[in-house]
């Protein structure tokens, strides 16, 4: 039953299969039969719901538990950030609030004031309790829950005669709206329908919701974030070509293009919104004797500069990072990957050897062309050559983008391409891309791995088995995952580094770690596998050397000592 001005609204109702009909708290309701519960034990022990236990070492952002696929329970997630460091009293501090937010009703000690840790701090109206009700009074029933059964917990506490709201402390005049059996606090604005059809707002004064008809601007798309419906700005894109190559637009239209030609990724054709302009283009050459080819070279035009990056490039190679035109342009590197990145949002991004990765942000929603696509959210108009027309296969699509006058070169194979004859064994050695229990499975929710197993098992094929390419393949995979932010588990055999005085890291940056510190602060904080400099090294070029030994900075490049470099009108820069 719902009270709802002076009204009582009744209707039908039965308990889940794994609920039953109780009194909880004074109040009739159904309440689950049985708990489990999962918890974290020191560093790196893991106890699941079911009772396995485990170890994981990895210092990373970790989901302990999140509702699964469609369900009619209620949504949650729990999240940790692990943060291992040389400093133990840090690490103490860490695994204390751990084990305070999980365990509270174990605490036999008053660790905030036995430890030399920063004192506890409350927002106004409440105050800090060491074992404080896990049952607080709180809006919109304005009931106190005389029987608590729950363990106490640590925490901030509203004063007495106060009700929580939301994460706030306010008097029982105070309280919000209850709206399709969500509690929402005063002043709150809500959108409301699949669509965002209607924006809503709490009044806390009457304790009604009134909405409005209204829609998301053009900028913004309607879709669930934490659990309901929004208008959220539009997010980045991404589009990438890798292996020999496997192109995905923006869109994420998949595709395959042998041409061994210099190609349009994308740039801006639609000048009338008055985007800043860029292009990038790559170069393709055949692949060691295959009947297909891989990206050899990259070119960014941004800014008035061209950006030439190559596995091999002969001419002048500048030290990374670099500010061109004023900071507007950084060039930097971090692990196996070059990045070129602009103050509107662009990055660009390549190995030397396999994947290049283009991001635009929002603002540029149909308002690309290239291999890339337009952007529009629209997978079906993806493959639009220079003419505007729609071409009829991949093989056209790629042709019509050949840069001009690069006719040294050859398109591919077209509709006479080589297909995989023997799919059994590279199957089998790409399956940990599928394989729901292997060190790749967290990331199957965000990154699909269908179509990057696609790709591994065609590359493998063609290779007759190579490791490397194998390599290669599940490094696309998790490349792509990183990107995204998602948590990897180990997954290499072979960790080691050719180079001296550096280390293997799964989820590792150079940002902060090279001789120009004062460049590193517009790197990109997201990590990356590769070797990476010791403790008390910094990267210097290729290098790691003591900091003692770096070089110098000037007009935004940084160079080694001793070298002697001249400017060009171009930048060509070699990943290290």
């Amino acid at each position: 039953c719902t009270c709802n001005n002076t009204v009582m609204t009744c209707q039908n109702h039965q308990c889940g299969s794994h609920e039953t009909c109780t009194i909880y708290n004074g109040v009739r309701g159904c309440k689950p039969i049985s708990y489990s519960t999962c918890w974290v034990e020191g560093p790196d022990s893991y106890h699941t719901f079911d009772g396995l236990t485990f170890s994981y070492p990895g210092a990373c952002g970790l989901t302990l538990s999140r509702v699964m696929g469609l369900s009619p329970l209620p949504n949650f997630a729990v999240t940790v950030q692990k943060q291992p460091t040389e400093k133990k009293p840090k690490e103490t501090i860490f695994y204390i609030c751990f084990y305070i937010a999980f365990c509270g009703k174990f605490t036999t000690v008053n660790w905030s004031f036995s430890f030399p840790f920063k004192e506890y701090s409350c927002p106004s109206n409440s105050h800090y309790e060491l074992c404080g009700t896990s049952c607080p009074a709180a809006c919109p029933s304005l009931s106190f829950p005389f029987l608590c059964t729950q363990p106490c917990q640590e925490g901030c506490q509203c004063n007495d005669g106060l009700l929580l709201s939301g994460d706030s402390c306010v008097p029982p005049t105070g309280c919000g709206c209850l709206h399709e059996g969500r509690y929402r606090q005063g002043g709150e604005s809500f959108w409301y329908g699949e669509g965002c059809q209607s924006l809503c707002i709490c009044n806390g004064t009457t304790g009604f919701v009134r909405c409005s008809t209204s829609s998301c601007s053009e900028q913004e798309t309607c879709r669930i974030v934490e659990g309901e419906y929004g208008c959220h700005p539009r997010p980045h894109a991404t589009c990438s070509a890798s292996g020999d190559p496997h192109y995905t637009s923006f869109d994420g239209r998949t595709f395959d293009f042998q041409g061994t030609c210099r190609y349009v990724l994308t740039t801006v054709c639609n000048r009338t919104r008055g985007l800043p302009y860029f292009q990038v283009i790559a170069r393709n050459e055949a692949w060691q004797g295959l009947p297909v080819s891989i990206t050899v070279e990259v070119y960014v035009n941004v800014s008035g500069h061209m950006v030439h990056v190559s596995r091999n490039m002969r001419g002048t190679t500048r030290n990374l990072p670099v500010l061109l035109d004023s900071g507007r342009v950084s060039i930097y590197s971090s692990g196996q990957n070059t990045f070129i990145t602009t103050d509107f949002g662009l990055i660009v991004s390549y190995d030397g050897s396999w994947v290049v990765r283009v991001t635009v942000p929002a603002n540029y929603s149909g308002a690309t062309c290239g291999l890339c696509g337009n952007f529009n959210g629209q997978r079906g108009d993806d493959f639009r050559k220079r003419s505007g027309a729609l071409a009829s296969s991949a093989f056209e699509f790629g042709a019509d983008w050949k840069v001009e006058n690069d006719t040294l070169c050859s398109d591919g194979c077209g509709d006479s391409c080589s297909s995989c004859q023997n799919p059994v064994e590279p199957r089998a050695q790409c399956q940990i891309l599928r394989d729901s229990q292997g060190p790749l499975s967290f990331c199957h929710a965000t990154v699909d791995p269908q179509a990057y197993f696609d790709d591994c098992v065609f590359d493998l094929c063609i290779s007759e088995n190579r490791h490397d390419v194998l390599c290669r393949s599940i490094q696309t995979y998790v490349s792509a995952c990183q990107t995204a932010n998602v948590v990897i588990y180990p997954w290499r055999q072979n960790t080691t580094c050719s180079e001296y005085f550096n280390h293997y890291e799964l989820c590792g940056t150079d940002c902060g770690h090279t001789c120009a510190s004062s460049i590193d602060a517009v790197c990109q904080r997201t990590c990356s596998e590769g070797c990476f400099c010791n403790e008390g090294y910094v990267k210097s070029g290729g290098l790691c050397l003591p900091v003692e030994q770096c070089g110098c900075l000037y007009n935004g490049f940084y160079y080694q000592v001793s070298s002697k470099e001249f400017l060009h009108e171009a930048l060509f820069l070699s990943p290290t």
